[in-house]
């Protein structure tokens, strides 16, 4: 099957999400396409995020995904060196959150499909071709 599009993003975790999400609402035609069967699955790292910086990008904090704010953070080097920073060590801006990341990427990727992106599990980019007027880009979906 082929599919033209304004944009093509590859990979619905959240900044793939959110660059759909941004593009759609822009007036673009965007396509978001990812490998997994289940977007948010298997989880990733990276849950710890400041308030402020999800409402910086727009998203507002849901409890849905929260599992619990933070007011400090502990920092572990690949030697296991570790330091712990909080608001008793160093001055914060305000807390941050510990999300449940499989509900959050799931919500990233529904606000890019209500901002009118199109949405394509199980999907993976395996070429691109430049040409005159974009590019060509090669999936396979279920292995097709």
């Amino acid at each position: 099957m082929e599919y033209k599009t304004d944009i093509l993003v590859v990979g619905a975790g959240p900044s793939g999400s959110l660059a759909a999400r941004e593009a759609a609402l822009h007036g673009a035609e965007v396509i978001l396409i990812d490998l997994k069967s289940e977007i948010g699955s298997p989880k990733r790292c990276a849950e710890g995020v400041s308030k402020q910086g999800l409402i910086d990008l727009g998203i507002q904090p849901d409890p849905r995904w929260i599992a619990r704010k933070s007011n400090g953070v502990r920092l572990v080097s690949p030697d296991q060196t570790s330091v712990w920073l909080s608001e008793d060590t160093i001055d914060l801006p305000e807390s941050g959150y510990v999300l449940e990341r499989k509900v959050f990427d799931k919500h990233m990727a529904m606000d890019a499909a209500r901002a009118g992106a199109k949405i394509m599990i199980k999907t993976r980019a395996t070429s691109l071709e430049r040409v005159d007027d974009g590019i060509i880009v090669t999936a396979d979906k279920m292995g097709e």
